[in-house]
This record gives C-alpha cells, sequence and structure tokens, in this order.
C-alpha cells in the first residue's frame, strides 16, 4: 500500500491500523483507555491514550493539527512511526 504525497483516506487507515494490533486487539482498551479506538472515523478523531488508565490522557490526533499541513505532529503519527 502505497500512500507517498496522498492523503489517506479513513478507510485505508482504519485497514493499517486494524492490520498492526491484529490479534493484541483485546489488550487495547487495559493498555490505552476505554477512549482509544477507531472503530469509525469519530472515534479516531476523538481517541486517547491513558497508558494502563492511570495518568493524564493524550489524543492520537490533536484537533488544531487537522486539516494545516501538520499531520507528522500527531501522537498517532509519531508511535506509528517509531513503532
Amino acid at each position: 500500500m502505497t500512500l507517498a504525497g496522498k492523503t489517506p483516506d479513513f478507510a485505508t487507515v482504519k485497514a493499517i491500523l486494524d492490520r498492526l494490533v491484529a490479534g493484541r486487539e483485546d489488550n487495547l482498551t487495559f493498555l490505552h483507555s476505554s477512549a482509544f479506538g477507531w472503530g469509525n472515523k469519530a472515534a479516531l478523531l476523538a481517541a486517547e491514550s491513558r497508558p494502563y488508565n492511570s495518568g493524564p490522557s493524550y489524543r492520537l490526533i490533536d484537533p488544531t493539527l487537522i486539516g494545516v499541513g501538520r499531520a507528522t505532529e500527531t501522537l498517532l503519527y509519531k508511535r506509528l512511526r517509531s513503532a
């Protein structure tokens, strides 16, 4: 799947995320919080990670970074690049 120079649609992003967590889905809410998921676009845009449900939570996609050419600054992008 090549996305170079293209903005992926939600279905493409969801497919990538689903593939990355395949076989570990049951642990996601335990590890990241009940607000962690991407069943639909709205859920992904509102998704938060709160490691082990303690401490502060972090938005996977900061709303201020949407549509302004700053996707590489989102937590989701940073975590996927370091995976």
